[in-house]
């Protein structure tokens, strides 16, 4: 059985209720039976108090029964005691204390369940907040998705019609509709839409933070606003400000389609609703953010006061490190000790930045930059820049040697030349034949100290073609072998297959003999071993060379991972570099022999032959344990073919152009005592002059090609106009023309001074191509 308010009647309720008819019955027989005022109506009061357990109705009908049984008694009492007066009197003031009672008893009721109401609003309210946060905060989804399910629980918590979210515009002046929800299908405020705010009303937010008005038709601030909130069909309002600690602010919104009067719990449940709504929106800001910096290239990553990492992005994670304790992040090895330092440090393989910053409440932001690629680019620009400046001096010394070469080149043939007429005119063992030996000395050794000088200007003008490496060192074994000192050992290793490259076998000869000399000079007399060998290299070779750094080794050149590269190798046992001057090897004129011993440029010739073939030297030494060049040379795609020249027969006139006197003195006397006939001239106007009288007076041209008048070429050409069969050797000193250029302009040979006179005689007497110089 249920009481009021659905309440379970228990035993202790019959009890009362038997109490309250025992008590009214019992009361009512004493009052009837005693004389006028011994009750007259005492005790009902008590009566109507024990019925406050069953309610309202249950207490008014106690007071009304208890009150007619006290006027129903004035009648039926025995006509004894005060007068009637007095009883009417004591009878008025028993109904007032019944009803006094009842009405107290009432508005306490009234009071109980008016605190219950609130109570189960709070705690409907409560309720809704803790589902909001579930749904809003805690579970998975959209941030709109999110934002409709806290809207919904809000309108169904405050049994209102709809509620909406709006976000402040920068502007200021207009709000955008975040999200908004409607029990029913009438229009309501579209998401996404741009409106404009109410400035009182937004003041009015920002002042008070909740306004509620219980009906706009009345309202006079709305007045303006009539037309579209009846469109809507809105009566009653309820805002709340949400400040998220942004520029920007958000407002709450809740409605009524009738007017009502909002509470305080509905004002405060809207409050704590502004305030959850904020928690989303920095919520969602935050893991915009967070999302953002998990995507940024840099590391990041916190620390509190105590050094633990308590966030980090994507960037961070992947440079950390895997330990059992958990993730070890790079750090420098000194704590920070200002606002914010910079260190760059090595972590797993990477040059790392580390920028670091600390924090207003302690700890410290970090920064990680891999900067891996920025410091091997600014190692390349370095290696580049030496490089450049390397090859710049080359230039410098190659033009000077190029502008010098002719001249000296030309003195250094007519001392050669007449010295040669005074060793062959001289009896043996004269004394004017052992000076003229020893003229003749002095100038292979001039010629051998110009020929190095000149390198620079010819390694990269040589004709190339296809050349045996292993060929080009058969030919340099038996020559090299002969220079080695007493104690030297020269151990070749000859390639069993050919290995063809692209380049001129002069100049690799040339190479080849210069970094023998030096292995030899490192051995210092003392006796060691020198090995001399090429080979086909491997791809994982290439690709090694880069990883082969550190202050005993050197790499110079370019390599190209597509190609293929033979590689000749020159190892000593000598004395090593040392690393201070390892840099300087290759420099021009630099020596540490001496200059006695050498002129310092037999390494910057293989330096510029190397970079005329487009290939790379890597140099390892080790004070005290020897040295190896390594040289990686282009592979060529195959062997090349040969050429036979028909020979034909010994001319017997030759006409002599050069504008040095003493050359042609010393060609012409030359000349004529290997039976040839001469007519030499210093003008070579008078050269093609005496050709165009009689072409067929010459059966040979011998002609220099830098003369003031007529460059050789020209002459050659002009020649050639009027007598197409006449055989034509150019014979220069200068180093900036070589026999290609010679044989482009028309020449049949090319020779380079200086030159023995018997070579001179052998080439106009034989196919000149196969001859050149």
């Amino acid at each position: 059985m249920q009481g009021p308010g659905g309440r379970r009647l228990t035993q202790r309720d019959f009890l009362a209720a038997a109490l309250i008819v025992l008590g009214t019955a019992a009361l009512f027989v004493i009052d009837v039976s005693q004389p006028r005022g011994v009750v007259d109506g005492v005790g009902y009061a008590a009566v109507v108090a024990l019925t406050i357990r069953f309610g309202r109705r249950a207490l008014v009908a106690t007071a009304a029964i208890t009150t007619v049984l006290t006027l129903i008694a004035a009648g039926l009492l025995p006509d004894a005691g005060i007068s009637v007066a007095g009883m009417w009197a004591n009878r008025g003031f028993a109904i007032a204390s019944i009803w006094i009672i009842a009405v107290l008893l009432l508005h306490r009721l009234n009071l109980e369940t008016e605190l219950e109401d609130r109570d189960s609003l709070m705690r409907r309210h409560q309720a809704a907040l803790a589902q909001m946060v579930r749904d809003g905060v805690l579970l998975d989804g959209s941030f709109e998705d999110r934002l409709m399910r806290v809207c919904r629980i809000g309108v169904e918590a405050l049994e209102a019609e709809g509620g909406a979210f709006f976000l402040r515009n920068p502007d200021n002046r207009t709000v955008t509709v975040l999200q908004a929800w409607r029990r029913t299908d009438k229009p309501f405020f579209v998401v996404g839409a741009r409106m404009d705010e109410d400035p009182n009303h937004k003041a009015r937010l920002i002042q008070e933070l909740v306004v509620a008005t219980d009906d706009m038709e009345v309202a006079d601030q709305y007045a303006g606003l009539r037309p579209g909130i009846r469109r809507l069909g809105l009566r009653a309002t309820l805002a709340a400000e949400v400040f998220h600690g942004s520029t920007s602010s958000a407002t709450v919104g809740f409605t009524h389609a009738v007017p009502h009067r909002w509470t305080e719990q509905e004002k405060a449940f809207a409050r704590a609703t502004a305030s959850l709504v904020a928690l989303l929106i920095s919520v969602q800001r935050n893991s915009e953010t967070l999302a953002a910096l998990d995507l940024a290239g840099d590391g990041l990553y916190t620390e509190d006061e105590k050094g633990r990492v308590t966030y980090s992005n994507r960037a961070a994670r992947f440079y950390a490190r895997d330990t059992p304790e958990g993730p070890d992040y790079p750090r420098p090895a000194i704590a920070l000790s200002r606002e914010r330092d910079r260190h760059e440090i090595a972590f797993e393989g990477r040059d790392l930045e580390i920028h670091r910053t600390r924090l207003p409440g302690g700890g410290l932001i970090a920064r990680i930059a891999d900067v891996s690629e920025r410091n091997r680019a600014n190692t390349e620009r370095a290696r580049l820049e030496a490089r450049l400046h390397q090859s710049a001096k080359m230039e410098a010394i190659g033009q000077l040697a190029g502008g010098v070469s002719h001249d000296f080149n030309n003195i250094l043939a007519a001392i050669a030349g007449f010295a040669g007429f005074i060793a062959q005119d001289s009896e043996g063992g004269t004394e004017n034949r052992g000076f003229a030996r020893r003229i003749l000395g002095a100038c292979d050794r001039g010629k051998e100290l110009v020929d190095q000088i000149v390198a620079f200007a010819d390694t990269g003008a040589g004709a190339q073609g296809k050349v045996d490496l292993g060929q080009a060192l058969r030919r340099c074994q038996d020559l090299l072998a002969a220079g080695m000192h007493p104690g030297a050992m020269l151990e070749v290793e000859l390639p069993e297959q050919p290995l063809w490259i692209q380049g001129n076998e002069v100049q690799i000869g040339q190479l080849v003999s210069n970094l023998v000399v030096n292995a030899r000079d490192a051995l210092e007399g003392k006796g060691g071993s020198i090995e001399l060998g090429a080979v086909l290299a491997g791809p994982e070779e290439i690709a090694g060379l880069r990883g082969k750094t550190g202050p005993r080794t050197l790499l110079f050149g370019e390599l190209n991972s597509g190609r293929r590269y033979v590689r000749l190798r020159v190892s000593d046992t000598g004395s090593g570099i040392a690393p201070e001057i390892m840099d300087r090897v290759f420099q021009p004129f630099f020596s540490t022999k001496g200059r006695e011993h050498g002129t310092g440029l037999g390494l910057a010739v293989v330096h510029n032959v190397v970079m005329a073939h487009g290939g790379a030297c890597h140099l390892e030494s080790e004070i005290g344990k020897g040295t190896a060049f390594s040289i990686y040379l282009p592979q060529a795609p195959s062997a090349p073919g040969t050429a036979t020249a028909q020979p034909f027969s010994k001319p017997c006139h030759v006409l002599i152009v050069d504008d040095e006197a003493d050359m042609i003195d010393l060609l012409s006397i030359g000349l004529e005592r290997l039976g040839f006939d001469t007519v030499a001239v210093q003008d070579p106007r008078e050269a093609l002059a005496a050709v165009e009288e009689d072409p067929a007076a010459f059966d040979a041209v011998l002609t220099d090609y830098d003369m003031a008048v007529m460059p050789g070429t020209e002459l050659i050409r002009r020649i050639k106009a009027v007598a197409p069969a006449i055989r034509i050797v150019l014979c220069t000193g200068h180093r900036d023309f070589n026999e290609e250029a010679a044989l482009s302009a028309g020449a049949d040979a090319f020779l380079r001074k200086p030159v023995d006179i018997e070579t001179v005689a052998y080439c106009l007497s034989r196919p000149p191509a196969a001859y050149a110089n």
